[in-house]
């Protein structure tokens, strides 16, 4: 007897985070930015529609300080930092698929925060199903963990606006092993991954949040803001041997391997209109405009960390905004606008080159303007003999 199956597993983006990679995989790739994809999933099975995880919020990146019950002004800092261009709301993805909102019969969630759970009320005729413990720690987490923890994406679970499973240990959704949530804790009390059986792909488990990155799953580096490290690197090895086990494909959540899948989907594009030799020579110039832009972030992050140390900015460590004063706000511009401006110049052909190539003029002009900042703000400490 063949083993039971989903039909399908839909992988669905509803926009991309940039942060630190050091936030990410810990003690990797200081000052280097990494994009990280929102997703949410869906699964069509014989018995139900099934929704894994549902992005960030668009109302939240759009206007934090009204988001939900109590705002959320505590994450506003960050929100620049999403693009909201990459992906869709799970509510345009599922139109884009046939489906509407209220065809979804199950909504399963890794764990509450704002990437994961931001669009839970799209699914108010769903059945939630979310770790007990999850539950609890969500209403009251620990200082590191708070501000990813928002009332206007689950505090509605308390209402009955929403039927909610609290559940404990394994959970076999439809009873036949297609379909299987799997407790893995540690970046939060309550995660859980997803194990879902296909019938070409075989075992795909979906990891989540278990590790935010390949590099740290593979390495065993869990992010320094998790619940529990210890817990983490367990878990990490518990789906490491369940797919030993079932000789599944592990998908990290925030993965590079999705790039490049996606990479390859994008050339594929290309070559309905060009040569393979221009194509590929197209992706290779952006793989070393990243480097260089890279690189160029990495030189003002070095320079604004040294204003911090130095007292001369404040900064997170003494409770200020990273965006206030004059060096933040330019070493805020080299990430956000001009290394990614240089960077779709890199993809582009056309007129629209020669102006957001532009940008690398001025990520070096930053870069000098944030040195001769640095100078003149420590001649002027030397001059008050603080």
């Amino acid at each position: 007897m063949s083993a039971a199956t989903a039909d399908r597993l839909h992988s669905l983006n509803t926009a991309t985070w940039t942060f630190d990679r050091s936030l990410m995989v810990q003690t990797q790739g200081m000052g280097e930015l990494y994009a990280g994809r929102c997703p949410f999933y869906l699964i069509e099975h014989p018995d139900g529609l099934v929704a894994y995880d549902t992005g960030i919020s668009r109302e939240l990146v759009e206007d934090p300080e009204s988001y939900g019950p109590f705002g959320a002004p505590e994450i506003a800092d960050f929100m620049p930092a999403v693009d909201l261009d990459a992906g869709q709301s799970p509510a345009a993805h599922l139109d884009d698929l046939g489906y509407a909102p209220g065809d979804v019969d199950y909504l399963l969630l890794s764990h509450l925060h704002t990437d994961h759970a931001g669009n839970v009320d799209t699914f108010a005729d769903a059945e939630v199903l979310v770790h007990e413990e999850e539950l609890r720690y969500a209403f009251f987490p620990d200082p590191v963990q708070r501000v990813f923890y928002l009332g206007g994406d689950f505090a509605a679970l308390r209402t009955a606006a929403h039927e909610v499973t609290p559940t404990t240990g394994r959970y076999d959704l439809f009873g036949d092993g297609s379909v299987e949530l799997i407790p893995t804790p540690g970046h939060t009390p309550g995660h859980q991954s997803l194990k879902v059986e296909l019938p070409d792909a075989g075992t795909v488990i979906l990891g989540a949040d278990v590790a935010l990155l390949r590099a740290g799953y593979e390495n065993e580096l869990a992010p320094s803001f998790n619940w529990s490290l210890e817990e983490n690197v367990r878990s990490i090895r518990r789906v490491k041997q369940l797919a030993r086990e079932t000789d599944a494909d592990v998908v990290i959540h925030h993965d590079e391997a999705e790039q490049a899948r996606r990479n390859e989907t994008m050339k594929g594009v290309c070559l309905t209109c060009h040569g393979t030799a221009w194509v590929d020579a197209q992706f290779d110039r952006l793989d070393r405009t990243i480097v260089t832009t890279n690189d160029a972030t990495l030189a003002a992050t070095r320079i604004l960390s040294r204003a911090w140390e130095q007292g001369l900015a404040r900064g997170l460590d003494r409770g200020d905004s990273p965006f206030n004063e004059a060096i933040e706000k330019k070493w805020s511009e080299q990430w956000l606008f001009y290394a990614n401006s240089t960077r779709y110049a890199a993809a582009m052909m056309g007129g629209d080159y020669g102006v957001f190539a532009n940008g690398r003029w001025y990520l070096n002009k930053n870069i000098q303007e944030m040195i001769d900042w640095m100078r003149t703000a420590e001649q002027v400490w030397e001059g008050t003999g603080e």
